[in-house]
């Protein structure tokens, strides 16, 4: 996991994603993908915070299997409070 995504998830005190609709679109040895994602986070005060959203990213192979080269994710909805960011 990169540090910003550790840095994004050390926020909560837990943290669940799921996926589904994954598509994935195969050019030689670089391949996008896209999924929509319902993701589920508690707050130290066991108070929730929900996004559902979409994520597209870009992934390439290596010899070492396949690694993603950029992500983004496009919030659609979200219910209740956001982290304070500082």
């Amino acid at each position: 996991m990169g540090r910003l995504a550790e840095e994004s998830v050390e926020r909560f005190a837990r943290t669940q994603h799921t996926a589904s609709g994954i598509l994935i679109d195969i050019e030689g040895e670089r391949a996008g993908v896209s999924w929509n994602a319902h993701m589920t986070h508690v707050h130290d005060d066991e108070t929730l915070f929900t996004v559902g959203g979409r994520f597209d990213a870009e992934v390439r192979y290596t010899p070492d299997g396949w690694r993603f080269t950029r992500m983004a994710v496009r919030p659609v909805w979200t219910q209740g409070r956001p982290p304070v960011v500082e």
